[in-house]
């Protein structure tokens, strides 16, 4: 302040009016820098703070664009924070951070964050039975999951050897027969998601004997209720050329036989023995007949003694016993084919009392077979590809009619089990061999769920309930069958 510029001649001199000068500060621009980092993982915390400064030591605000949903952004520090979840996976772009001192500012060069999954383990839970029954069905389905929806894998060791495993679903499932009773020590199911995996407690089950003899009872409604009162099995799949289960016998020599209790008045039809399909007019027991069509087969009761047919194009037979098996008694009923002559048998009660030469060649249901006739206005796919037991299958008419009585542990043989001679009748429950087709002790006792006890219950059956009384229904069985 008062500054004053004078001139002078020597002699005489003039002064400027004192003045003042100022001196105004020259503002730079604020600097900032780092390297943010690019990559974060779901769950973990991101964090960046850029260095920031002013050549004049202003004050220094910060900014942001096209910030992260998932972050946070401080003004004061410039600093970015946040912990992105498994929902925010993706890549972030062109985000810019900046510095301003009020008048000038600087910004980083533009970067990208990408969130990466973070893969967590997979979880299983589930109480799996302890006890599974000779005869029975046994299954126990995991709950598994993810949190990242990965595809899961299941696997098992310890698997019981009468059990089947999905790797898939995680399913135990299996059939145990008498020759598997005891315990299976130490299953472990288990579920992986590829890189990380969780597993049940190591578990026992116990495979006990069946706990009571169960028998189906049928009245034979017949085509008074149909479809009903009577036990369906699949053998074929008309919507395909696969072969059937193995319950659809006829293509090796076979044997049927089962325990039946009957009484006269309740099954009063009559069969023409010799040539012919007589047996199709019998009070019908076991049904794999085809509508209008031949390579088919059946047993019945007609006049009370057992009547057993076979056909195939052209060729037709029924062979019959003697002994009239209406007398409330269980009997026990074995037919057998030959497939290479066509011979026949029937035996009661380990007694032949029927023998004769019918038609050769294969009786199984086609791979190929096209269901026939008209059932319910179109063709019998309902009951053609169809073991059917107390009922004539296709509901045709009282023509052909059903079985009213008891049956129990029905067994399908691939083989000759008897020959021609004479045998003692089983005296216990039958166990699957390489030579069993089917097997079915009907010993649930509850349900409508017919089981093979064959390994895999690979040819399961289920009961169609009606009529009145309706049947067929459970009893409690006093056959010859423990």
């Amino acid at each position: 302040s008062n500054i004053v510029i004078s001139v002078s001649d020597g002699e005489f001199s003039d002064s400027l009016a004192a003045f003042s000068i100022q001196v105004l500060a020259n503002n730079t621009a604020p600097s900032i820098s780092g390297t943010p980092d690019t990559q974060v993982t779901a769950t973990n915390a991101y964090s960046f703070t850029p260095s920031a400064s002013d050549p004049e030591g202003d004050t220094l605000t910060f900014s942001i664009s096209n910030p992260p949903s998932w972050a946070s952004f401080s003004t004061s520090s410039g600093a970015l924070t946040g912990t992105p979840t498994n929902g925010d996976v993706g890549t972030y772009s062109n985000i810019v951070i900046s510095v301003s001192d009020g008048e000038f500012s600087d910004s980083l060069v533009a970067f990208s964050i990408q969130v990466l999954a973070n893969n967590t383990a997979p979880s299983i839970s589930g109480t799996p039975g302890t006890e599974a029954v000779v005869g029975s069905v046994y299954t126990f389905t995991p709950s598994g999951s993810d949190p990242e929806g990965d595809t899961l894998t299941y696997s098992i060791t310890g698997r019981p050897s009468w059990a089947s495993f999905n790797t898939g679903t995680g399913v135990l499932t299996g059939n145990p027969v008498a020759g598997d009773i005891g315990t299976y020590n130490n299953i472990v199911i288990s579920v992986s998601d590829g890189e990380f995996s969780d597993s049940l407690p190591a578990f026992s089950i116990d495979v006990v004997a069946m706990a009571s003899n169960f028998a189906l009872r049928f009245y034979g409604a017949g085509s008074s209720a149909p479809d009903q009162d009577r036990v369906k099995i699949r053998i074929d799949d008309p919507s395909n050329n696969d072969p059937g289960p193995p319950a659809d016998i006829g293509a090796t020599d076979m044997t049927i036989e089962f325990w039946m209790r009957a009484e006269a008045a309740d099954n009063t039809a009559t069969v023409p023995c010799g040539p012919g399909k007589g047996w199709i007019n019998g009070n019908i027991i076991f049904d794999r007949d085809r509508f209008s069509q031949e390579r088919d087969f059946g047993i019945s009761l007609g006049s009370g003694i057992i009547a057993f047919g076979v056909s195939r194009p052209s060729d037709f037979y029924t062979v019959c016993g003697t002994s009239d098996v209406r007398d409330g008694v269980w009997h026990h009923i074995a037919v057998q084919r030959r497939i290479s002559d066509g011979r026949l048998w029937v035996h009661i009660d380990g007694v032949l009392e029927g023998t004769a030469i019918g038609p050769t060649g294969d009786i199984s249901y086609p791979d190929d077979g096209v269901p026939g006739g008209s059932c319910s206005g179109g063709p019998c796919i309902n009951s053609d590809p169809f073991i059917v037991l107390g009922a004539e299958k296709h509901d045709v008419g009282p023509a052909f009619p059903a079985y009213n009585g008891s049956l129990d542990e029905l067994r399908l043989s691939t083989v000759l089990r008897y020959g021609a001679g004479n045998f003692t009748p089983p005296s216990s429950r039958f166990t699957p061999d390489s030579d069993t087709a089917a097997l079915y002790h009907f010993d649930s006792g509850s349900g409508t769920d017919i089981i093979d006890s064959t390994p895999g219950n690979q040819s399961p059956g289920v009961m169609n309930i009606g009529g009145t009384p309706a049947g067929p229904e459970w009893q409690n069985s006093t056959a010859p069958t423990n």
